[in-house]
């Protein structure tokens, strides 16, 4: 009887410690690096707009635009700390806002790609 006690309240540690561990976890931000190629001639000052704008989406910490004017291109890399979705309507940082940036600033979106942090 004792060992049946002992043993109950030891499988109850592991498992409020488990749920412990786990809400800890899910409460970290998820953070992310987005790049965004873009193409158009540009100035220093259009480059400075539009780093401008990005820096004030949701969720961006920071934004950064790499830009060869011989070959009018450039890549825009922006880091993300969004909170970790408990739900399926948690808002999220939107690629799509990058792009609508990127046209209401007179470029031409290209290509897309994320990486998730640790």
């Amino acid at each position: 009887m004792k060992l049946n006690f002992k043993f109950m309240i030891l499988l109850g540690l592991f498992l409020v410690t488990g749920s412990l561990f786990s809400q800890t976890n899910s409460d970290r931000p998820v953070k992310k690096i987005h790049y965004y190629t873009f193409s158009g001639v540009a100035v220093q000052e259009q480059l400075e707009s539009l780093q401008q704008e990005l820096a004030k989406l949701e969720f961006v910490t920071e934004a950064k635009i790499e830009y060869k004017g011989e070959k009018g291109a450039g890549q825009i890399r922006i880091l993300t700390a969004e909170p970790a979705p408990k739900h399926e309507n948690d808002p999220m940082f939107s690629p799509s806002s990058i792009k609508k940036t990127l046209i209401n600033q007179g470029f031409m979106p290209s290509e897309y790609r994320f990486e998730t942090q640790k």
